[in-house]
């Protein structure tokens, strides 16, 4: 690891906390390109390796549905999974007043320190007293985040409750291949993983059981819930390589979908 780099890691780390973590040395490092290389290691035997500061990227590096998303987003945002920041960061930018939400405090802190008004809690834990809003963004493949909670039904219901009238949500999530089961009840197998940077290397974690929802699954789930699925737009998913590194990321998967949901009741 890097010598200016002064994070500590906790003996055991979550999902959350491991990329909480890593933009923790992001920041630390600048968000220089290469300055975080990370290795990933699942427990299944495969590795991957990526350029941390994709996370801190500006909109000319996203998936085209990220870009899309932000320009579907109205009014007050609260984006939901904000990572490090950089949605927020751009419709902010562009006028918005956003609220981002993180589970882990270590990207909490990280956004806040490039200024976003981040606060820690999830899809399935809203803090209180966030106020009402006019879109509620989960970009960078958010809609997986309904696959991880108990009760879908129960969160777009919560987020009807701080909608304003009118309101949307806009999200998006690499398409799984055809032959990978979808939908709420098709949850893929636990696995651990690991993240490697320098001769630092996390403890084991598991990673979060998610639901890989197709349009189809995402519009079952808006047809019992306050909402309706308004407009879909699918797009390619670009490769992400930072200028003087061969690191890439988002050729996994060689289609996303963007999807709108509007409140109607």
């Amino acid at each position: 690891m890097n010598s200016t780099t002064t994070s500590t890691r906790p003996p055991r780390m979550t999902l959350p906390e491991t990329y909480g973590y890593v933009y923790r040395l992001v920041v630390e490092h600048d968000r220089d390109p290469g300055g975080v290389q990370l290795v990933y290691e699942a427990d299944t035997g495969h590795s991957w390796t990526e350029d941390a500061s994709f996370y801190f990227s500006s909109p000319e590096h996203w998936w085209p549905s990220e870009v899309q998303g932000c320009r579907w987003a109205s009014g007050r945002v609260l984006d939901i999974g904000c990572g490090a920041g950089r949605h927020a960061l751009a419709l902010a930018a562009s006028g918005h007043e956003v609220v981002g939400l993180e589970p882990s405090p270590d990207a909490v802190a990280a956004a806040r320190r490039l200024g976003v008004d981040a606060r820690v809690g999830d899809l399935a834990d809203l803090p209180a007293d966030l106020g009402t809003f006019d879109t509620f963004l989960l970009l960078g493949s958010g809609l997986e985040l309904f696959g991880a909670v108990p009760d879908p039904q129960a969160v777009l219901r919560s987020l009807a409750a701080l909608a304003n009238p009118g309101a949307r949500i806009v999200g998006n999530m690499a398409l799984p291949p055809p032959d990978v089961p979808s939908g709420t009840a098709a949850r893929q197998e636990r696995y651990r993983m690991r993240v490697e940077h320098g001769d630092v290397r996390t403890e084991w974690s598991d990673w979060d059981t998610i639901a890989l929802l197709r349009p189809d699954d995402l519009a079952a789930l808006a047809a019992r819930s306050p909402w309706t699925l308004e407009r879909i737009e699918r797009s390619a998913v670009t490769a992400w390589r930072a200028p003087g590194t061969a690191a890439q990321h988002g050729d996994a998967a060689p289609e996303a979908y963007l999807a709108l949901l509007r409140l109607t009741r």
